[in-house]
């Protein structure tokens, strides 16, 4: 084959060989435009913060899908109020406080609530914390708690004033023996009174359901009085109560000073103790001395003065006469 012949063949590898060349350079072109990213280049992040920065990244929600919920309260609170104020709450058998009180930190489910205040009736009662209500409020009226009180006195007829702790008259000066009606529970003051004497106080407790009877004592005590020689007078704060013997019941009790007095006699000061229903007896010997200058002896008056004038005048007036 001479030279002529081998030219045709060779040209038509070459464009066979341009023709690849050009579609493997398309084909490459095309192959870049589908995976352009037109939003930009992404952030230079690197390491550990990618990842982070992955993992933080939400997922996209589906179409159709619920939101997730939020997540369920562990434990609940209690705020409890009373009327009145100040009663001691129970929770569960432990003491958390006065009312009002707020009792955070509870688990949730069933407890036990007990609300106690004095003179008033105990609330007791049972409360659940629940997944839809873990906070709740709860208030309570307490409901007074009622009793009754007798009062005697001796001797009978002494006088009574009743009075509650809280403030507020009950009975004013009512005679003894005495009975109440329905009282409610709680700290009275009471006030008994005889005549010359110092008031006698007490404070009753007067609790639920019951019958509360207090019995006030103001005989007194016994006392007997001798002296030798007798017929002194008896003195007692300043003022004469009989003439020795003396003997007297129903004597306040007490510490008491009696003071003997005699003309001629040194004044005799005798301290004795009265007890209620108790009785004592006292001798007293008396020495001779100057005449007493004790309060309790009140000399004569001395002659009134007259001034000269009215002798004179009276003297003229008889001897006309």
């Amino acid at each position: 084959m001479n030279e002529d012949q081998r030219k045709p063949s060779a040209s038509i590898w070459g464009v066979r060989v341009q023709w690849f060349f050009n579609g493997l350079t398309v084909g490459i072109a095309v192959a870049m435009i589908a995976r352009w990213d037109f939003r930009g280049p992404a952030p230079k992040v690197h390491g550990e913060r990618m990842a982070v920065m992955a993992a933080a990244e939400p997922e996209p929600v589906k179409a159709g899908s619920a939101s997730p919920a939020p997540p369920e309260p562990a434990t609940g609170s209690m705020l409890i109020t009373t009327v009145p104020e100040g009663a001691k709450i129970t929770w569960d058998h432990a003491l958390v406080g006065e009312s009002p009180v707020v009792v955070n930190g509870l688990s949730l489910g069933e407890h036990s609530l007990k609300v106690t205040h004095g003179g008033f009736e105990d609330v007791e009662e049972s409360v659940t914390l629940t997944k839809n209500k873990p906070v709740l409020r709860k208030a309570v009226s307490l409901r007074r708690s009622m009793g009754w009180l007798d009062v005697f006195s001796e001797p009978p007829g002494l006088t009574m004033t009743l009075s509650a702790a809280q403030g507020g008259v009950i009975a004013q000066e009512v005679p003894l023996p005495w009975k109440s009606e329905k009282l409610p529970a709680g700290e009275y003051s009471a006030v008994v009174t005889r005549p010359g004497w110092r008031p006698l106080k007490r404070t009753i407790d007067v609790s639920r359901d019951n019958q509360a009877v207090v019995s006030f004592s103001m005989q007194g005590g016994s006392l007997a009085i001798a002296s030798t020689p007798s017929k002194a007078k008896v003195f007692l704060e300043g003022k004469q109560v009989g003439v020795t013997p003396y003997a007297q019941s129903g004597v306040e009790p007490g510490e008491k000073r009696f003071v003997l007095v005699l003309r001629g006699f040194e004044d005799l000061p005798l301290d004795v103790m009265v007890s209620e229903g108790g009785s004592s007896h006292l001798d007293g010997l008396l020495k001779k001395g100057p005449v007493s200058t004790w309060q309790g002896i009140r000399p004569a008056d001395p002659a009134p003065h007259r001034p000269a004038s009215d002798i004179l005048r009276k003297f003229l007036l008889i001897h006309r006469l």
